[in-house]
């Protein structure tokens, strides 16, 4: 596994941290820690793209910089715990525009997993301004936008609420679930939103009562299935389900909101503009105002239940 976690130095760098140390990585799973410092903090810029600066944490006198990755570095260390014997972290400061280099390293390394930090000034705004945005909008890579965890009630467990709708990429990432593994216990809610429905005559409004109760009840019968599949792969202590009606930019947040998940997981097949599917614009969304983390996988694998 390959995850590339960027951080900008601040203290909100530390949701990045505490996200990538909450779980188990596979032996060999390679992180590379990102510090980016934007090309107007860079005293040694150059003229077009961006360019790497050598990190050497033994040096005598580290630039602000150095301090800032030698810090995190040492902090995610330290949160992975006894996983620092089977996982290599990889401290890299590149100078240079955030979004074109979070997206260019992370093609060029073919990361599996971005991870983004997000951080607050008024308004909430994302990771160095509009980046976790703009990377989630244009990468191919998985997604995560790390937030700072909700205090938790006691014997709550890790809560993942997972948004399907049924195409092949939101079940990607139920594929992408039950391949994850957590230090503390978890639990899972998967939910579907049937989109409200347009204004219908009264004479169609029998028959779309029917076709709806149709859908629905379908719709429940596949989240069944895929929470006992679930249930069987990974060690969450309990996984139930939930079909609602309504926008599902609100339903996703407002039901993420009121269980208290901590991870919100969804599908998107990564395109732009009028190529998108349902959740490839809802996530976007979802992602920007979601108070818990965001994560966003556009593999297009099928799970084989």
């Amino acid at each position: 596994m390959r995850v590339l976690a960027a951080i900008d130095g601040s203290p909100h760098s530390q949701s990045v941290i505490d996200a990538v140390g909450k779980r188990v990585w596979d032996a060999g799973t390679v992180i590379k820690l990102l510090l980016v410092v934007e090309e107007h903090a860079d005293p040694y810029r150059t003229k077009g793209g961006y360019h790497r600066i050598e990190y050497a944490p033994a040096v005598e006198s580290p630039s602000k910089p150095h301090q800032n990755l030698m810090h995190f570095t040492e902090l995610l260390r330290q949160s992975l715990g006894q996983q620092n014997v089977s996982v290599f972290i990889d401290p890299e400061i590149i100078i240079g525009d955030a979004k074109n280099t979070i997206l260019t390293l992370a093609q060029d390394w073919r990361a599996e997993l971005l991870v983004l930090g997000t951080q607050r000034r008024g308004l909430e705004k994302l990771f160095l301004g509009s980046v976790s945005k703009h990377v989630l909008d244009h990468t191919t890579s998985n997604v995560l936008i790390a937030r700072s965890a909700h205090t938790r009630i006691t014997n709550e467990g890790f809560r993942v609420l997972v948004a399907i709708d049924h195409s092949s990429y939101s079940m990607a990432a139920v594929d992408w679930l039950v391949q994850q593994r957590w230090k503390e216990t978890i639990e899972i809610q998967l939910i579907t939103v049937l989109s409200e429905r347009s204004q219908i005559s009264d004479v169609d409004a029998k028959q779309n009562t029917v076709t709806h109760a149709s859908e629905k009840s379908y719709s429940l019968e596949l989240l069944e299935s895929w929470a006992a599949e679930i249930g069987r792969k990974t060690n969450a202590t309990s996984v139930c389900c939930c079909v609602m009606d309504g926008d599902p930019k609100e339903i996703i947040l407002s039901a993420s909101q009121s269980w208290r998940a901590d991870l919100i997981l969804m599908g998107s097949h990564g395109r732009t503009g009028l190529n998108r599917l349902l959740l490839g614009s809802v996530s976007s969304s979802v992602s920007q105002n979601a108070q818990s983390s965001v994560e966003v996988i556009k593999s297009p694998k099928l799970l084989k239940l």
